[in-house]
């Protein structure tokens, strides 16, 4: 693997999406060097970008069991929880163009919808 990513799975009902935005992340440096003024300006967004450059097949997601992270709302009130989510989405937005809007994020999707479409 290229990279690893490892993430809370608090229940047997698993939601791949969390793999894509979260989680404790090892890469090599030799990987990322070229990529670090890119990456620099990027907060929420990082995880999506990260996940444009590698095909899924060359990360290992490695389920954390008995491990969980805390909520937003558990930390902070509400309005604050709010405007926090406000600005991890917008960050996130700010990445599309360099995350799945590429040619080579469609052709990863397409690569991991193959087994599931009925394809002649």
């Amino acid at each position: 693997s290229k990279a690893v990513v490892g993430y809370c799975k608090t229940s047997e009902i698993h939601i791949k999406f969390g793999e894509l935005i979260s989680g404790q992340r090892a890469y090599f440096r030799s990987d990322l060097l070229p990529y670090l003024d890119e990456m620099e300006p990027m907060r929420y967004g990082i995880e999506m970008f990260l996940n444009s450059l590698f095909h899924p097949k060359d990360v290992e997601f490695i389920p954390l069991t008995n491990l969980r992270s805390i909520y937003k709302y558990e930390k902070y009130g509400s309005k604050e929880v709010a405007e926090q989510y406000y600005k991890e989405g917008k960050d996130i937005i700010k990445t599309l163009p360099k995350t799945i809007l590429t040619v080579r994020f469609a052709l990863i999707l397409l690569d991991r919808l193959k087994g599931f479409l009925p394809l002649a």
